[in-house]
């Protein structure tokens, strides 16, 4: 008796795989306005409801190989590159109703603070109840921007000495060969 039911739930559970499959991924395009489709390595990880989460990934700077990790200074986590090449620390993204992203770190130095928070220019790890909203642009290869929504402030690296690796959201380049960071997305 208990074999028919069995055969019927594996039978179920292969047909759903299969669905899931073949079934075309949503994409924040779908009821927003002026948005360009979900990066193409984030819209496949999208869930067919319109605030999801993706699966974990690495933020990388393009021509560096640095990934975006998190440093402790003056009782905060900041928001940097790593020293060497390498994918950083993992980040989570969750797509809101408004089809705006908010970046979460799986670790930090403090427990419950791990959003991605602008304060002033600086990025910095706070709890989630303060949850800047960020864009990710298409910059043309494979790289994205990331900026902050309803805005023309681009993350870039600092150019403070001794903070050369931190990231900022700042709206214009101020010194010559600055440039805003192109990331490219590491599945983990």
């Amino acid at each position: 008796m208990h074999r028919p039911i069995r055969r019927r739930a594996l039978a179920v559970t292969g047909c759903l795989a299969l669905l899931a499959l073949t079934t075309p991924v949503a994409t924040a395009q779908a009821g927003a306005r002026h948005r360009t489709a979900v990066p193409a390595p984030l819209a496949r990880l999208l869930k067919a409801k319109r605030s999801a989460w993706y699966a974990p990934f690495y933020l990388v700077q393009a021509d560096s190989g640095r990934g975006a990790t998190f440093e402790a200074y003056d009782n905060w986590d900041y928001v940097l590159l790593t020293n060497q090449p390498g994918n950083g620390t993992r980040i989570e993204v969750s797509l809101d109703g408004n089809g705006d992203f908010t970046f979460e770190f799986t670790s930090s130095t403090w427990a419950g603070y791990r959003t991605w928070c602008l304060s002033g220019n600086d990025i910095r790890l706070d709890e989630s109840s303060c949850r800047t909203r960020w864009d990710i642009e298409d910059a043309g290869e494979g790289l994205y921007y990331v900026k902050v929504v309803g805005t023309k402030r681009y993350v870039k690296t600092t150019t403070v000495p001794d903070r050369e690796r931190w990231l900022l959201a700042a709206g214009e380049l101020r010194e010559p060969g600055e440039e805003f960071v192109k990331f490219r997305v590491v599945n983990v």
